[in-house]
């Protein structure tokens, strides 16, 4: 991301329970550690959990951006953790999905870029929701979580499709809970 001068990084699992939060966590984490700031976007309205797992407030935060019920500054939040910013998904009410596609978001991604080194985007699992191909437009970068022995490579294929088909870079894919089969160090 750094050698093409990307910001926003779109973390969108396969299907739901891939782990695509955790991994969100722990890049957070890493980046943070290099003395960079990191925004956490949960973008996730249909099961927002960013806010509980940094233990910040689930509100206000972007769908009342995206609703202009609330200016923007008014809704990050610092994290305990240094170097690490959480935008929530934000009141239940103004967590419409519809506004993810809108010049609004576009809008507020590029404030935000100018302002915080890394910004990850968590967003719902790509098979329950069309929400991550919406946000492609307004991304400069993508990456596909996917759950070791959970998806069919027929799947991973056609999401990888789709992510290529969007306006940002797809950078790869993230294999979570992998498992090693065979023993010892250099096995």
């Amino acid at each position: 991301m750094d050698k093409v001068g990307h910001k926003t990084l779109l973390v969108v699992g396969g299907m739901p329970g891939t782990g695509t939060t955790t991994i969100i966590s722990n890049l957070a984490v890493s980046i943070a550690k290099t003395d960079r700031s990191v925004l956490v976007i949960d973008a996730n309205f249909r099961r927002p959990i960013i806010a509980g797992l940094y233990g910040v407030a689930e509100s206000p935060g972007l769908g009342d951006v995206l609703c202009g019920e609330e200016k923007l500054e008014n809704t990050i939040q610092q994290t305990i953790i240094p170097g690490i910013h959480v935008l929530a998904a934000g009141t239940n009410k103004y967590r419409i999905y519809e506004r993810l596609g809108t010049e609004s978001m576009a809008s507020i991604l590029a404030q935000l870029s100018s302002e915080y080194g890394t910004i990850l985007i968590d967003s719902p699992a790509a098979v329950a929701a069309g929400d991550s191909q919406v946000l492609l437009d307004h991304v400069d970068a993508s990456v596909l979580v996917v759950r070791a022995l959970q998806e069919e490579r027929g799947l991973v294929t056609r999401l990888i499709h789709q992510l290529r088909n969007g306006k940002a870079d797809h950078l790869g894919i993230i294999l979570n809970a992998a498992r090693i089969s065979a023993g010892g160090y250099f096995k």
